[in-house]
């Protein structure tokens, strides 16, 4: 199968996911929400009925496959199921399993500069709605999407959007805060905004260097 124009066998990802610490079980499915181009979901079964809570969420689960796996072949979402429906012939019935793309769900944006977000988010990614508090990355974001939320963010606001900034505040409320809402609704102290601004931006230049390493890898990959 193509996941972003890369060639991805579903089985070397399973593999990664099950090296991964307290998974029992793995499955990795292409899923597309309606309009939008297929993403990899993995679907894992906890090692233990008491891992199920005390496993890593499917953001850390992804973090620690990035270190293994090239950008492209990480899977967007990581659903945790307590078992595998079976067929007759003892294989996993693939019908069965859960949503693998949900709608986000969240506070719907409350000022302009929330709305322009949303919108512009719900266009790339081609979600119906967004929310406020929905993580770019949760719900089908991923490192090229965010190219062409960067380029319509500038059009419409007509000044230059960092792709740092983007990375370094990745859901609709902190975007619009960052950008200058000055409606957006309670936030934190503005005595204690400035470092906790500087600490996002270095988290986002780091990631940012990241997802460039391992693009570049996967292109090496590719030849």
């Amino acid at each position: 199968m193509k996941i972003r124009g890369f060639r991805v066998e579903p089985g070397e990802v399973e593999q990664a996911v099950l090296a991964l610490p307290g998974i029992a079980e793995a499955l990795v499915e292409p899923v597309a929400a309606a309009g939008a181009e297929p993403e990899l979901v993995a679907y894992v079964v906890p090692g233990a009925p008491e891992a199920a809570a005390a496993s890593p969420e499917s953001a850390a689960l992804r973090e620690l496959l990035g270190r293994r796996l090239p950008t492209y072949m990480v899977p967007q979402r990581i659903v945790v199921v307590d078992s595998f429906a079976r067929t007759v012939n003892g294989k996993i019935d693939r019908t069965a399993l859960p949503a693998g793309v949900p709608a986000p769900v969240s506070r719907p944006p409350r000022t302009p500069m929330e709305r322009t977000v949303a919108e512009v988010w719900a266009e790339v990614l081609g979600h119906p709605r967004i929310g406020v508090d929905d993580n770019f990355f949760d719900v089908g974001g991923h490192s090229m999407r965010l190219l062409a939320v960067q380029r319509r963010l500038a059009a419409r606001l007509e000044r230059t959007v960092p792709i740092v900034d983007l990375y370094g505040h990745p859901t609709v409320a902190a975007l619009a805060r960052h950008l200058g809402d000055t409606h957006a609704g309670p936030v934190a102290a503005p005595a204690q905004q400035p470092p906790q601004t500087g600490e996002k931006r270095i988290q986002g230049t780091r990631r940012l260097r990241a997802l460039r390493a391992r693009n570049r890898q996967a292109e090496t990959d590719r030849q």
